[in-house]
C-alpha cells in the first residue's frame, strides 16, 4: 500500500513538471531567437514572454494555484510577509504601499505569503 502511494505521489509530481517543462521550453526558444535574429525586435520579444507568462499563469491556474491580492488598506499578517517600512505622513499605519514580490495560495492554503512595503507614521519609525 505504502509503494502504491509513494507511486501515486510520483507520477503526480511528474505531470506536474512535464507541464512546467513547456514553459522552459518556450522561453529557451525566445531567448535564442532573440541572440541569432539579427534584428532585435523589442516588440517580439515581449509579445513572445507575454505568451509565456500567460502559459504559465493558465497552467498554475490549472492546479488551483492564485495570487493574493496585497495592496490595499490594511496589512492581512496571513497573506502578506511585512519585511519593509516606509514612513507616510498620509496614509494609515499599515496600509500596503508597494508589493515587492506576490503572493500564492493554492485553493484556501498558503502557498507563499507577499512581500510588501507598508506605511509605518513618521513618529513610530524613529522608535
Amino acid at each position: 500500500m505504502r509503494k502504491e502511494v509513494t507511486e501515486h505521489e510520483v507520477k503526480a509530481r511528474e505531470a506536474v513538471l512535464r507541464e512546467f517543462l513547456e514553459i522552459a521550453d518556450n522561453l529557451e526558444r525566445a531567448v535564442s531567437s532573440w541572440k541569432e535574429g539579427e534584428q532585435k525586435d523589442v516588440k517580439s520579444v515581449q509579445d513572445g514572454v507575454d505568451l509565456v507568462l500567460r502559459l504559465f499563469k493558465s497552467k498554475l491556474e490549472r492546479h488551483s494555484v492564485t495570487a493574493i491580492e496585497a495592496k490595499g488598506p490594511a496589512l492581512r499578517p496571513a497573506r502578506a510577509r511585512r519585511d519593509f517600512a516606509s514612513p507616510q505622513r498620509r496614509c494609515v499605519p499599515r496600509t500596503v504601499l508597494h508589493e515587492l514580490q506576490k503572493g500564492y495560495r493554492v485553493g484556501e492554503r498558503l502557498l507563499r505569503p507577499a512581500l510588501v512595503v507598508v506605511a509605518k507614521s513618521a513618529a513610530r519609525l524613529a522608535s
